[in-house]
């Protein structure tokens, strides 16, 4: 039923699916315009000190940010971050090795007093800091790493959809991965 007519299906939308790709779409909006006003202050009242992505939900939360944080699963299967100056991503937490499973480090081969916690950290005049590298990760880790491209200029780090060609978030994009991988 929930297939396109062209596939053999009726044509009708999955609306669990749907409702969880548009309540995605408020979360890409949390991630991306950090500076809006609805960004503010929902950091300010629910996750003050950590990301959205990492952000634990009160049982006394609002509804609307409950259903916004349950719909995290959907961002957490496309979105990444790209790599700029590296100074906002952190390497234990945030998404951002495109090749890896989940966009993220494993962060088991880690050990508490290695002391480096943003990418920044891992980049020498614009290039990957291989002994920092060898001595942080798997060498399979370490490939994906070093086939990121480095910014010469500094530029800022940003999100970015991987399931779009743009690298925005589209409620269509998102709809259609998860229709598709169900």
């Amino acid at each position: 039923m929930y297939h396109p007519k062209k596939e053999g299906g009726m044509g009708f939308r999955n609306m669990s699916l749907f409702n969880n790709a548009l309540l995605a779409k408020q979360g890409w909006r949390i991630l991306t315009n950090e500076n809006s006003l609805m960004a503010k202050i929902l950091k300010g009242k629910y996750f003050p000190n950590s990301s959205f992505l990492d952000a634990a939900v009160s049982p006394a939360a609002s509804y609307t940010w409950k259903s916004i944080c349950n719909a995290r699963w959907v961002l957490r299967k496309g979105v990444r971050k790209i790599i700029g100056s590296g100074a906002s991503v952190d390497i234990w937490k945030d998404p951002w090795v495109p090749s890896l499973p989940d966009f993220r480090v494993d962060s088991v081969n880690r050990t508490s007093d290695q002391g480096r916690y943003m990418v920044d950290e891992l980049l020498i005049e614009g290039s990957w800091d291989i002994g920092a590298l060898v001595s942080l990760f798997s060498r399979v880790e370490i490939d994906a790493i070093r086939k990121i491209p480095t910014s010469m200029y500094n530029t800022d780090d940003c999100w970015t959809w991987m399931l779009a060609k743009s690298g925005d978030f589209s409620v269509r994009s998102a709809y259609n991965h998860l229709l598709s991988s169900s």
